[in-house]
């Protein structure tokens, strides 16, 4: 299926894929780890993205009529359909990790007596629908969201200026440069997401440009919502929590009459994650494609959908279980978002065409 997407809705995808769960759960590590440092994290690890997100850019040059699935497969059948193989792979636990947080999210925050089954089974319902519209119509509904969650991240201030205590920023680096770079380490396979859209946009060219931008709003939006939290709540109560950025928008109290902030951000929020969701599930199905080009997307979106929803179950049951599997995350990303790059960036070449022979065009 062709996908044509704007320069603006790719922009807005690439957001998604790095903040939307990020801006839930990286906190939580990363305060716990920097504490008053944290945000020192953030900018090693955009800088580390970096790297990976510029090879991959250089590699869409070289074939510009195909995403990197295939250019990869054009390559080389088998070891290109392995690759691409590993990806969906991948991309299967972010969505089964990814649906078990916007899960348990309903099930702490909104809808505790709800069984999780039928919350679930709704949220992954509504991704199955989504996706089989496409990339296009992902790009049309990141359009919509992402630009009203991005207003209310940078308007934030306006809300929490009377909450605030500055003093909760210091000391910077009292506990050495080691747990800020723990830190960085938790945040490079997150914000590594965004180096997935290389590998699916095709009939297009690939504006470079919107790789970079897209991490650098990836780093403000989530360097703001650090600095929010630990001005908010300081650097004990964020370590504590399941949640800290809820924690701290529940603590905003801008009247007696108008005390909660949290249900209009998360409306804003929750439909991004939706969106977020349907993404990973998109990819997967895109993986399967290039691997298989006779299947229908349409077809397809049904049964990964139950599959996600089936693995979610076994991989997780409960949130504790998802905090320790992000404290890993990055040793589990290593190689799709890293090694693979670099080893693509290094040999991944379209191939010369062999000039004729003498011989053959004296016979001619």
């Amino acid at each position: 299926m062709k996908n044509l997407l704007s320069n603006r809705q790719l922009y807005m995808i690439g957001i998604i894929l790095s903040v939307n769960s990020n801006v839930l759960i990286a906190p939580k590590l990363v305060i716990g780890s920097a504490k008053n440092s944290a945000w020192l994290s953030y900018l090693i690890a955009a800088a580390i993205v970096l790297i990976p997100l510029w090879m991959l850019t250089a590699i869409t040059k070289r074939f510009p009529n195909q995403d990197i699935f295939q250019s990869m497969i054009t390559r080389s059948a088998i070891i290109g359909k392995s690759i691409t193989f590993l990806y969906s792979l991948f991309f299967l636990v972010i969505l089964d990790r990814d649906l078990h947080i916007l899960d348990q999210f309903v099930q702490i925050v909104l809808l505790p007596n709800t069984p999780r089954i039928i919350t679930t089974g709704m949220i992954v319902f509504t991704a199955v629908v989504i996706a089989r519209g496409g990339l296009e119509i992902l790009g049309r509904m990141s359009e919509i969201f992402v630009p009203i969650f991005l207003v209310l991240t940078f308007t934030m201030p306006v809300f929490i200026f009377n909450n605030i205590h500055l003093n909760q920023l210091t000391p910077v680096l009292g506990e050495g440069v080691l747990p800020v770079i723990q830190g960085s380490w938790y945040l490079i396979g997150l914000i590594g997401e965004i180096l997935i859209v290389p590998f699916i946009v095709s009939d297009q060219k690939y504006d470079p440009k919107i790789g970079y931008k897209g991490l650098l709003t990836t780093l403000v939006v989530l360097l703001l919502f650090n600095m929010y939290t630990v001005l908010m709540l300081g650097v004990h109560v964020p370590r504590r929590s399941v949640f800290p950025i809820y924690e701290m928008v529940q603590e905003i109290r801008l009247s007696d009459f108008l005390d909660r902030l949290d249900l209009p951000l998360t409306a804003v929020w929750f439909p991004t994650m939706i969106i977020k969701i349907s993404i990973d599930l998109y990819i997967m199905i895109h993986a399967f494609m290039r691997i298989f080009p006779k299947m229908k997307p349409e077809m397809m979106s049904t049964p990964f959908g139950i599959l996600g929803l089936t693995t979610s179950f076994l991989l997780f049951s409960n949130i504790i279980e998802v905090i320790n599997f992000n404290e890993i995350y990055t040793l589990f990303a290593l190689v799709p978002e890293y090694l693979i790059p670099f080893g693509l960036f290094l040999f991944l070449r379209p191939q010369k065409n062999r000039p004729a022979s003498k011989t053959g065009s004296a016979r001619n």
